[in-house]
């Protein structure tokens, strides 16, 4: 029993419990998309759903930099202006800061207002640019713009939601936040099966997501209440005092570590999120469609192998306030090691058993393009090291990411311009990976060295192996 209570309190298998809803959409409502819809009508449901992803870089940093201070404020950071100072023993950690974290939350309500209508404003620009072509092939194209323009009110609670995610992360609820987000992500599953079973039709499945995810964000905000209460803390604050921020600090503290994530997201997981955009004007239908199906798998596997170190992100927040930097490094390397090591299997499966699955799922794309692949797969690796490492230099709450991230977003954009009309698809895993391995994963690597003083090659042995193995299995199915 103890050993169940274990699994159901650690965020990490919390965070794959939420992630085994996800992949059951892969196993059994991707073949029913894939044998129910026509070409148009799958490629629309990938375009809307990287559309809908683009919510990860909406809260432009605030939402991981509200965490990150919360956090701080669980061991008893008295003021902003005290992060990165007087780090705790860990013998004598101080409660938690509840008047500086109800503080925080209500911060929180004004940005993330502000935030949702920027954000929506350039979505809705961008679908109209490149989603119409799209929406014109389906057989109904009026009903698609309804459907988009359903998304576009869905996104804009989203994100104006966020603020609840970033406040029960912050608390490191993180294991309850992912249980109750994996059970809502289940009923979705089964009522898209039960759409598609009954009537495959394209409209009703998108409407019905649309749905559940408006349930998850009234689940987010009942957990946070939910906290809240068992603090004795309540909506009307009697037994708070609020605290005083002043100006100059929110902005060192809060704002510019804030927008310099945001800009580092941007110019990273936005260019790579917006390049399946680009590809409609350059590839024929089918090469569209076997990009898109590479980049969702590639987007899976990648979710599912950070929640090792991920999950784990308000714990280590937490250590860096209270910890040596000796004792942080040895909690943090076992987490890039397992989550590399994941990301590593699961590229190897995928390429073992890829046209299988494809099979499997009734895709009417019937191989894997290895090439593709390899490219994909040694990206992930590169991008997920630099990013970890990234965020281990953000537990100070230094951000200096975002630097490299706008020269990876000049180098990924470049090579992009040059390749694509001659490469295709393939363009865009070369861009991605010469921006990586020319310069983000290095400056990464790089950065957390000067903050730690750490061995380089000691810390990084394991994941040289995990690359040569990948690497080389690889290439045995490029050259057979």
């Amino acid at each position: 029993m103890s050993y169940f209570k274990r699994l159901y309190d650690s965020p990490t298998f919390m965070t794959w419990f939420s992630f085994s809803a996800k992949s059951l959409s892969i196993l059994v409502v991707l073949p029913l998309i894939l044998s129910s819809f026509s070409k148009s009508e799958i490629s629309l449901w990938y375009l809307f759903n990287i559309l809908f992803g683009f919510q990860i870089l909406a809260d432009l940093g605030f939402g991981n930099t509200f965490s990150r201070i919360i956090s701080y404020s669980m061991v008893g950071l008295d003021n902003i202006d005290s992060i990165g100072l007087n780090k705790l023993e860990q013998n004598n950690l101080k409660k938690p800061n509840w008047d500086l974290i109800v503080t925080l939350k209500k911060e929180m309500g004004k940005i993330f207002f502000i935030i949702a209508i920027v954000f929506i404003s350039i979505i809705t620009l961008i679908s109209i640019l490149f989603l119409d072509e799209p929406i014109e092939r389906l057989d109904n194209s009026e009903s698609g713009y309804i459907l988009l323009s359903l998304i576009l009110f869905v996104l804009f609670i989203k994100v104006y939601s966020r603020r609840y995610i970033s406040f029960i992360t912050g608390v490191n609820k993180v294991a309850l936040l992912r249980r109750w987000e994996g059970f809502i992500i289940y009923l979705q599953i089964i009522s898209s099966i039960l759409i598609l079973i009954t009537t495959s039709n394209f409209y009703y499945l998108v409407i019905n997501n649309q749905v559940w995810v408006l349930v998850g964000v009234a689940n987010t905000y009942f957990l946070q209440k939910r906290i809240l209460k068992s603090h004795n803390i309540y909506s009307y604050n009697e037994n708070i005092n609020l605290i005083k921020i002043p100006k100059k600090s929110f902005i060192n503290h809060v704002f510019m570590p804030a927008i310099k994530s945001g800009i580092g997201t941007l110019s990273s997981y936005g260019l790579n999120q917006f390049s399946s955009f680009l590809l409609i004007d350059f590839l024929v239908e089918d090469d569209l469609v076997i990009y898109l199906i590479c980049f969702r798998f590639i987007s899976i596997i990648s979710e599912f192998s950070r929640a090792p170190f991920y999950a784990k992100i308000p714990y280590f927040n937490q250590q860096y306030h209270s910890n040596t930097n000796e004792n942080l490094l040895k909690i943090v390397k076992v987490n890039i090691n397992t989550s590399i090591l994941l990301a590593v299997i699961c590229c190897l499966l995928i390429l073992l058993f890829g046209d299988f699955s494809l099979e499997l799922i009734r895709s009417k794309v019937k191989h894997l393009d290895y090439l593709l692949w390899f490219l994909l797969s040694l990206n992930l690796i590169f991008e997920r090291l630099g990013a970890m490492h990234f965020q281990l230099h953000s537990l100070s709450n230094k951000v200096v990411w975002h630097k490299a991230n706008l020269i990876y977003g000049v180098i990924f954009i470049t090579v992009i311009l040059l390749s694509i009309k001659e490469y295709g698809m393939y363009s865009i895993p070369i861009a991605m990976l010469t921006g990586n391995v020319c310069y983000y994963t290095f400056t990464a690597i790089k950065t957390t060295f000067k903050e730690f003083s750490y061995n380089i090659l000691r810390f990084h042995y394991k994941i040289i192996l995990y690359i040569i193995i990948l690497a080389s299995i690889n290439l045995i199915f490029l050259l057979k």
